[in-house]
């Protein structure tokens, strides 16, 4: 359920220096698990949208952020470091 300007879904706070939420949804109403990832940054406050997304992948990024690992360095290692792969555009 959209729950901001923006209309994105709702949306996970990150326990992250750089990272203030996550969120993750599907485009139309396909039935599918691969989706479009939302990033909220804080030193910005901009917000990022990333295509091609598994539905794992981003659980695996909030399971991450309730642990010890820099969350900030899993997302730019999984996510951002991979245009090709996971296009993205800003969104704010």
């Amino acid at each position: 359920m959209p729950t901001n300007k923006l209309n994105l879904p709702k949306m996970e706070e990150i326990n992250s220096s750089t990272i203030e939420s996550i969120g993750w949804g599907k485009p139309g109403l396909l039935d599918t698990k691969i989706g479009l990832l939302y990033v909220c940054f804080i030193n910005n406050s901009s917000t990022y949208e990333y295509k091609n997304v598994h539905c794992d992948l981003f659980q695996l990024l909030v399971d991450a952020s309730k642990t010890s690992l820099s969350m900030g360095r899993l997302f730019e290692y999984l996510i951002k470091k991979h245009p090709d792969k996971y296009p993205y555009k800003k969104l704010d």
